[in-house]
């Protein structure tokens, strides 16, 4: 049955014990090799694409240099997500949700028995979260699949992944889970693609394989979602027969949007953006404060007076042989 829409409903077991979550070590080993690429197709089935699904990416990463493998239905085991840190691409196309701002990603893994520890590594300050969940498949309730969270990936990813590793998770909601690209970004994730709400199906398959062919020619994660985009199947527009609403998903990223294959499949470190020296600023040259020229008082004097060498000297009478005669 293929179905219109993404959607998981977690349920967490009843063994879920959060005092039993495991120690982070102390020092990161050493990133895996790169020229490796994963693609998983956990609902190839049920999603009504068979035995060619996931065919068209593989196709394009083989031609680009990469060794790929590829994994179906009930291959896509838990172990198999464990093990997903030895590839630089990994691609996904499964059910996902966010729950309180935690992602989850269905495998096709049923076992209810297995991984008992991780079903018990559960958040301290919720214990409804933890490393391994389980969930329904879309309106499937009749079959519940092992689910990983972002505390999967913090607790039980063996290693970290090589340089530049390019994470696609074609699913529902991924990009509005910040804690999962963190945990991913944690173990030396350079990019996660995905969608920002619930997707349909019928646009995620032919997105993928635009979005890989275009980066095999050479495009940046951020230039060759534009040009998926721009195609059209960047944006999913789906409503919902149950209940009538519509969701609409934008296909983006998170991390580094200049990450490309070439970089991914020899492991090359992005690269570092030169930071310019700056111009020492010269100090301002003092400029000398001006002298205040003192204003000449000008002299007034009384009656009598005149002035003489800048003074007032009394004016003496003239004798009366100066007088004129009338």
């Amino acid at each position: 049955m293929r179905l219109s829409r993404f959607f998981a409903v977690l349920l967490m077991l009843a063994v879920a014990m959060p005092g039993l979550a495991r120690a982070s070590t102390s020092r990161a080993p050493d990133p895996s090799p790169p020229g490796r690429a994963l693609v998983l197709e956990p609902f190839a089935t049920q999603l009504g694409y068979g035995p060619t699904a996931g065919a068209a990416v593989a196709s394009t990463l083989t031609a680009a240099g990469f060794s790929v493998d590829i994994l179906r239905d009930e291959q896509v085991t838990v172990p198999v997500m464990q093990s997903m840190s030895q590839y630089s691409v990994v691609y996904i196309e499964t059910h996902s949700q966010t729950v309180d701002n935690h992602g989850f990603i269905l495998t096709g893994d049923q076992d209810a028995d297995d991984y008992t520890t991780m079903r018990r590594d559960c958040a301290a300050s919720n214990p409804s979260y933890c490393a391994l969940m389980q969930g329904f498949a879309g309106h499937d309730a009749g079959h519940l699949y092992n689910a990983i969270t972002d505390r999967f990936i913090q607790d039980d990813l063996n290693g970290t992944f090589p340089n530049s590793t390019i994470v696609f998770i074609n699913g529902c909601n991924l990009l509005a889970a910040p804690s999962f690209w963190n945990a991913l970004s944690a173990k030396n994730t350079s990019t996660m693609v995905s969608w920002n709400n619930d997707v349909d199906s019928v646009t995620t398959e032919p997105s993928a394989a635009l979005f890989f062919k275009d980066m095999a020619q050479g495009m940046s994660v951020t230039d060759a979602v534009a040009a998926v985009t721009a195609s059209g199947l960047g944006t999913s527009t789906f409503t919902d027969p149950t209940d009538g609403h519509t969701y609409i998903a934008q296909l983006g990223f998170l991390g580094d949007g200049s990450a490309t294959l070439a970089r991914a499949r020899v492991g090359d470190p992005p690269p570092v953006t030169a930071t310019s020296t700056p111009t020492a600023t010269p100090r301002p040259t003092a400029t000398p404060r001006p002298k205040a020229t003192p204003v000449k008082k000008r002299l007034h004097c009384k009656k009598g007076y005149h002035i003489s060498h800048g003074k007032c000297v009394k004016t003496k009478k003239k004798s009366a042989k100066h007088k004129k005669k009338k």
